[in-house]
């Protein structure tokens, strides 16, 4: 089962990562996926994620990777298409987000840094006023 996962991940044009990520498992599932086999709920993620996969050659490594039916196989890959189209725009939403959360921790680092300063510039002052009067 193990080797047709790689197989079936190299066809579609990705890593094993990549694969791993792509059906909802953790980018280390494919090096730590079980050589036993894998439960039918990862195997009706893979179906769900990439309908023109043949569920029979993915049991059984019998026939072809992927179905005949092209009109299927059309259809599987404009929705791979959309599905990555989707994922590219939340990503770049997320990291737009984030870049705007980076500025302002950054803003608000300086100002403490900056205050830090100031009170340590105080003490100084107020040690120094303390060593005079003593």
């Amino acid at each position: 089962m193990k080797e047709r996962m790689m197989q079936l991940a190299a066809a579609l044009n990705l890593s094993m990562r990549g694969f791993s990520m792509a059906i909802g498992m953790s980018p280390g599932w494919g090096t730590t996926m079980s050589e036993k086999g894998i439960g039918s709920d990862v195997l009706a993620k893979i179906l769900a994620r990439f309908p023109e996969v043949n569920s029979t050659w993915l049991v059984t490594g019998e026939g072809e990777i992927f179905r005949l039916e092209s009109e299927d196989v059309g259809d599987s890959v404009l929705k791979s298409e959309n599905y990555y189209q989707k994922l590219y725009v939340s990503l770049a939403k997320d990291n737009e987000e984030l870049r705007i959360e980076n500025a302002k921790l950054r803003q608000d680092l300086y100002e403490a840094i900056d205050k830090y300063k100031k009170m340590a510039m105080e003490n100084i002052t107020l040690r120094e006023r303390k060593g005079v009067n003593d």
